[in-house]
């Protein structure tokens, strides 16, 4: 007998639940997987997805942008993964009368799963809607903020046991400056925690970016040839995230001919590590995760990504991933890291004699086929006799993965990390790259 508090019988609970539990059944019984779950010893993953999202401007703080929450239940261990997407209390009925499970399970998963996410305390909702208010009066513009919530559960768990619960909660902070009817700025930083400080950090991003946008800038010289390109260390991490991760996703190297007949090797200098330091010990195909993969190391690819989709051409290193429950699993990158040197980069910026440095770059866009990619930069500066001495107007950086093999690469010696959000086939996940400043010279003709 289930628990009242967990699921009620349903003599007391609503005919249109019930017939919806009752449907739920049909459904699997329909399902030769179902069958088996009564004979075999099955493995159950159970995902909760929730999404909330506050809008601030000037003058309110709405809050009506919410769900209730999605659930879905998959079995494992059989040839094929179906998606089951029902309400939390349905999915525990079924689990409970036709799976078996014990009472026990059953109250642990919804004690796990039945949470409401989490808030965000009214002082910074405060704080942001004053900073708006006075970044309006400042700029003469008009400033929207939306903090979305986006909450991830899943539960791996058997008949007898709950293996292991992992949860997922960031924070997409998008925002929107207009003026005089026309958007200057429109973009998005991703964190983990909200707090004041972090609010704060990022508040005064997007002053400075609304300073640099009225800044007076510089064309592109055009004698750049010779010139040494500095990607600061957002910039780098989101530059070998697109320019080359993607291209080591099994899914897409096995399928671009560049690899036909080629051996790939780039700079001595450059070692790359993927699902470094994940707290993760499974993928949303319930696959256990390969932590730490040295993907790149002194320059030579070792090791791919991949996942139970396309585990027939690499080993399964369990970096299957999805957005929400409605959408398939990818093989996805989740936390890339990128060794870095020992070069201090503000000692070797005095000993450019002409150079740009690229502060921040929009995101990019690689052809897996031709090995192209591009890429705006928004944010630069014109480097000359080791100084900074001018902004740059934005420009385009076009170039072909490979010519990138004989590059010689600067690693400087720092290092930090950040969060921001990757697309891959109509689907958004969130990623994690750390990665020095880095140094590449002859990427003249790359720059437009």
């Amino acid at each position: 007998m289930i628990n009242a508090e967990i699921v009620s019988h349903p003599c007391s609970t609503s005919l249109k639940r019930y017939a919806m539990y009752n449907d739920t059944c049909k459904k699997f019984e329909r399902n030769s997987m179902f069958n088996e779950a009564h004979s075999a010893s099955n493995r159950f993953l159970l995902f909760s997805h929730l999404r909330n999202t506050i809008m601030i401007d000037s003058s309110f703080i709405n809050r009506d942008f919410s769900d209730e929450g999605q659930f879905s239940l998959q079995i494992l261990n059989q040839n094929k993964i179906e998606n089951y997407i029902y309400s939390l209390d349905v999915l525990l009925e079924y689990l409970s009368k036709e799976c078996q499970l014990s009472h026990n399970i059953i109250q642990r998963l919804h004690a796990q799963m039945n949470s409401t996410g989490h808030l965000i305390e009214n002082g910074i909702l405060q704080d942001i809607q004053q900073w708006t208010h006075l970044t309006d009066q400042m700029f003469h513009c008009e400033t929207k903020i939306a903090i979305e919530t986006v909450n991830n559960k899943k539960s791996l768990f058997d008949s007898e046991s709950l293996a292991d619960l992992h949860e997922e909660a960031y924070y997409i902070i998008s925002y929107n400056i207009d003026q005089f009817g026309i958007n200057l700025i429109s973009d998005f930083q991703v964190i983990e925690r909200i707090n004041k400080d972090s609010i704060h950090s990022v508040l005064a991003a997007i002053k400075n970016e609304i300073i640099w946008f009225h800044s007076a800038k510089k064309s592109l010289p055009k004698d750049l040839d010779s010139c040494e390109v500095v990607f600061n260390s957002y910039s780098s991490g989101l530059f070998f995230h697109e320019f080359l991760g993607h291209f080591l996703e099994t899914d897409h190297f096995y399928r671009s001919p560049l690899n036909r007949g080629k051996i790939w090797k780039f700079s001595r200098k450059l070692t790359i590590f993927e699902n470094y330091r994940t707290l993760e010990s499974f993928d949303d195909n319930g696959d256990p995760i390969t932590k730490n993969i040295p993907l790149i190391r002194n320059g030579e690819i070792l090791h791919l990504l991949s996942s139970r989709s396309d585990q027939q051409h690499s080993h399964n290193t369990g970096n299957g991933r999805r957005e929400n429950l409605k959408m398939p699993v990818f093989t996805r990158m989740r936390s890339m890291f990128v060794q870095p040197g020992r070069t201090s980069e503000e000692n070797h910026i005095k000993t450019i004699n002409k150079g740009i440095y690229i502060h921040k770059i929009g995101m990019g866009e690689v052809n897996i086929f031709t090995g192209d990619f591009s890429v705006e930069v928004s944010q630069a500066s014109l480097i000359e006799s080791g100084k900074f001495t001018a902004p740059l107007e934005p420009f385009h950086l076009y170039l072909d993965i490979r010519h990138f093999f004989d590059k010689e690469i600067v690693f400087c010696s720092n290092s930090n990390e950040y969060h921001s959000l990757c697309g891959k086939k109509g689907a958004t996940v969130k990623v994690k790259y750390i990665s020095p400043s880095i140094i590449i010279k002859g990427l003249g003709n790359a720059i437009h």
